[in-house]
């Protein structure tokens, strides 16, 4: 397993996403705030999109 630093851009988006999807199932706790879910998928999204941008930057 490679170390965070190793990876490129691919690949950390793709782990990001992995993770984006682990925090959506926050949803399914009740009584779980939603403003505290809102905040943690917003910035899941936007981190997997900042990696997916960069990954293509880079390779056009």
């Amino acid at each position: 397993m490679k170390l965070w630093k190793e990876l490129n851009y691919k690949e950390k988006a793709a782990r990001s996403f992995f993770a984006t999807c682990i925090f959506a199932l926050l949803i399914l706790i009740p009584n779980y705030p939603i403003g505290i879910y809102l905040g943690v998928m917003a910035f899941s999204c936007s981190s997997t999109a900042h990696y997916l941008i960069k990954h293509y930057k880079n390779y056009s």
